[in-house]
């Protein structure tokens, strides 16, 4: 069953939606024991001036922030993840993080911390996905990936929010998302019925499919087995590189197999993030994307045909929708903005 999950020639892969659930059920029960123990942790942080408290040592927790403020469980919640309270209490993430309280506060709305890594033997295993084949050769992966695992976590149980905004720990929220009743991650959200929406990186960074540092996602059967795929497709320094493998996966999966992508293409990090990489893959098939999974609509990309970049208009994918680097209606740049002069939703030093 495992041989036919690549069909066609060479590194040609095409997922059907059998293959796809398959996989990702495989994925879902290998990850669960981690993310089941994050979530039963029953872990509170409560804040002081210069430090937190957690009410759980848990070597895995996902924590409820106390910010002293009500909660609205109707609304989008947010997500960070650190590996330690060391980490959270460095310069530039600590003032990040409380600008995150600040913000959750002021908007009545959840705010939850991942923290803690997986033990080196787990973080570092390579379990390749049967689209993508690992050969990255420098030892260990990225503990950027943990935050698929936070989003697992967050999803488990029936009081579990209908949908996330995953921040970095160094991001922050802008005086716009302060002061504007009508900018909110709900506002985002109502743009599109896609379970998870992201971004390209910031103007002036390198130019790729989406940025791994901010995601919406609503909680769903799909984004439960995208978020389980992503964790084991881990590879390498870089949490991107399983997420932009996954993403072509599933758009082969969305049309049952019809389009097909370059497995190689994940093999490492350094074959993806070339001129002739995932994102040249992307500019190049969006339409055929696009139309094989027979998604219409005003989000088209704009000139992202002819230029590889989201500078006005947003591109509607299967599952995902990508926001440009420019004001969609009358809600700022989600996190850059081709005009420096405008404000964005959020803040990102990186």
């Amino acid at each position: 069953m495992r041989a036919a999950l690549l069909l066609g020639i060479a590194t040609a892969a095409r997922v059907t939606q059998d293959q796809w659930k398959e996989s990702a059920q495989e994925a879902l029960d290998a990850a669960r024991p981690l993310y089941v123990q994050a979530a039963d942790s029953g872990c509170v942080v409560s804040i002081s001036t210069k430090h937190v408290t957690a009410t759980s040592t848990s070597a895995l927790r996902l924590c409820r922030v106390d910010h002293g403020g009500a909660v609205d469980p109707e609304k989008t919640a947010v997500l960070a993840m650190v590996d330690s309270t060391r980490y959270l209490e460095l310069r530039g993430n600590w003032e990040a993080f409380l600008n995150k309280a600040a913000y959750c506060r002021h908007s009545k709305r959840a705010f939850y911390l991942w923290l803690g890594v997986p033990p080196p033997e787990v973080l570092n295993k390579r379990t390749e996905a049967p689209w993508a084949h690992c050969k990255d050769r420098r030892a260990g992966n990225t503990l950027n990936g943990v935050k698929t695992l936070a989003f697992l976590a967050l999803f488990e149980g029936e009081n579990s929010p209908a949908s996330v905004l995953y921040v970095d720990a160094d991001a922050w929220f802008s005086d716009v998302a302060f002061t504007r009743d009508d900018v909110t991650p709900e506002a985002y959200l109502a743009l599109a019925d896609a379970e998870i929406l992201g971004n390209q990186n910031r103007i002036g960074g390198p130019k790729i499919p989406m940025n791994g540092g901010l995601i919406f996602a609503r909680r769903s059967q799909f984004t439960r087995e995208f978020f389980a795929l992503w964790w084991r497709g881990r590879c390498g320094k870089k949490d991107q590189l399983p997420l932009w493998a996954t993403l072509f996966a599933s758009w082969s999966a969305a049309s049952d197999g019809a389009y097909d992508f370059d497995g190689a293409l994940f093999d490492r990090y350094a074959l993806a993030h070339n001129k002739r990489g995932a994102l040249h893959v992307l500019q190049r098939d969006f339409s055929q994307i696009r139309a094989k999974a027979g998604l219409a609509g005003p989000f088209d990309g704009g000139a992202f045909k002819m230029s590889g970049r989201l500078h006005e208009t947003a591109l509607a994918l299967p599952h995902l929708l990508l926001l440009p680097s420019a004001p969609v209606g009358s809600l700022p740049a989600l996190r850059s903005d081709i005009d420096e002069k405008r404000p964005t939703f959020v803040c990102h030093t990186r």
